[in-house]
């Protein structure tokens, strides 16, 4: 009997300390974590946009065609695309940082939500 009566207190002590710790947790190496990941989204984000790709190659005509007209073509396409890219990048950067900032009211909104 006393065997037991030890593992139930040490188990209500672990999670005592759990539910202590967890909130700890949530916003500092949880919080990394989402970050971490928020960040390297974005990353992926502009490689899988190749946005870059489009910079380095902007004044290069597009199909190797060198005439005035081609250049221009080329130019304008280029230009739009880019445009339009950068306003994908900016909407799915406003996307994660939504997420993060999500993270960081869940715990606080739960809270109050079960208390009141």
């Amino acid at each position: 009997m006393t065997y037991a009566r030890e593992e139930v207190s040490k188990l209500l002590l672990e999670t005592i300390s759990d539910l202590w710790r967890w909130p700890l947790w949530w916003y500092t190496l949880g919080l990394k974590m989402v970050a971490d990941w928020a960040a390297q989204s974005i990353k992926d984000t502009w490689e899988r946009l190749a946005i870059g790709l489009f910079f380095k190659y902007f004044f290069k005509p597009m199909y190797s065609d060198y005439t005035w007209s081609g250049r221009a073509i080329s130019l304008v396409m280029r230009f739009i695309l880019i445009i339009y890219k950068l306003i994908r990048l900016i909407l799915w950067t406003g996307w994660y940082l939504l997420l993060v900032l999500f993270w960081l009211t869940v715990l606080p909104v739960a809270i109050f939500f079960i208390f009141f």
